[in-house]
């Protein structure tokens, strides 16, 4: 897997060895120090679920250039495997005072969870990564009103109120939970690097990173409370959001007993994805591998994601069977 993801890396322009954070995620889960679920794998299932849906419904995932005024040309496919292969590299950080509570032996007086996580919050280059998906997310958000392309904010340009507003939610995001990690993660891994380049491919990889990390934080339901609460009724148009839709909706139809060693004691609730036109993403899944907790947790998951998108049948639409979803 990490062969091949390095293969994809490569081809975009970007180094293969940036695929080291979600080999930490597949490092720390087999050592016993994450969590006990597999993230690693389960990224490029995701990874693989949602490739289909791209390939047969393209014009569907690239709809927001208009919509949204972002002319930006740039492979879907390449914004989809950097949104699935980043997006649960921050189950470690979220748990990172109990690794290093692991490592003394004891427990620390302090909570060092928070403190790592406050510096983290601290550094430039997160303070960077911040500002500017803010600043994208709220142009992604407001993009029926907006009159003009994106363009990055300075360091001391006014990000606005709706920007703001996100910027809180990623932030309090950051020192709870994980989605907000992954997309500045991927934000930093290659910020350096790309701005090296030559302007004529630099461009386009930075708008692949920029699409990539804006689309990571919503399929954590914590970022969508997060989010609600910063700014209320967020939500976001499939259309416009396609890369987030897509990962919120995959995310929240697989399987939460996924074994660390893929046993088959981890019952596979997902049969398949069904693609039907106009543009219509369906999960079937089996009601028989759900236990009655997995079932009222799943149910209540898919309306969580449900509640965030804004969808029409007549466009890019994701639907749930009728007994999970309603």
């Amino acid at each position: 897997m990490l062969e091949y993801a390095g293969r994809i890396l490569g081809g975009m322009g970007l180094r293969p060895d940036g695929i080291a954070a979600a080999q930490m995620v597949r490092t720390l889960e087999r050592g016993g120090l994450g969590a006990r679920r597999d993230h690693f794998f389960h990224s490029f299932q995701n990874y693989f679920l949602g490739l289909r849906a791209i390939l047969d419904l393209r014009d569907q995932f690239e709809a927001y250039k208009d919509r949204a005024k972002l002319y930006w040309n740039v492979e879907p496919c390449n914004v989809w495997f950097l949104t699935a292969l980043w997006h649960d590299v921050g189950y470690p950080f979220q748990r990172v005072g109990e690794f290093v509570n692991s490592a003394l032996g004891y427990e620390a007086q302090d909570d060092v969870g928070i403190t790592i996580k406050e510096t983290f919050l601290q550094r430039p280059e997160t303070h960077e990564a911040l500002r500017t998906l803010s600043s994208l997310l709220a142009h992604l958000l407001d993009a029926e009103g907006v009159r003009t392309q994106w363009m990055r904010p300075g360091p001391r340009a006014n990000l606005g109120v709706r920007a703001t507003q996100i910027q809180a939610a990623l932030s309090a995001n950051l020192r709870e939970s994980h989605g907000a990690f992954g997309a500045v993660r991927l934000f930093c891994d290659y910020s350096d690097d790309l701005d090296r380049m030559v302007p004529i491919a630099q461009d386009v990889l930075l708008q692949t990173v920029y699409l990539a990390s804006c689309s990571i934080p919503f399929h954590d339901w914590q970022f969508r409370d997060h989010v609600r609460n910063a700014c209320g009724d967020c939500r976001i148009v499939t259309t416009i959001f396609p890369f987030a839709s897509l990962l919120a909706f995959v995310d929240s139809i697989q399987d939460d007993r996924r074994g660390l060693s893929a046993s088959e004691d981890a019952a596979l609730i997902l049969r398949r994805l069904l693609i039907t036109r106009p543009a219509t993403v369906a999960a079937r899944i089996s009601m028989a591998a759900l236990s009655d907790r997995d079932l009222l947790d799943k149910i209540v998951e898919a309306r969580d994601v449900l509640a965030l998108l804004e969808q029409t049948k007549d466009s890019l639409y994701f639907a749930y069977p009728k007994w999970i979803g309603g």
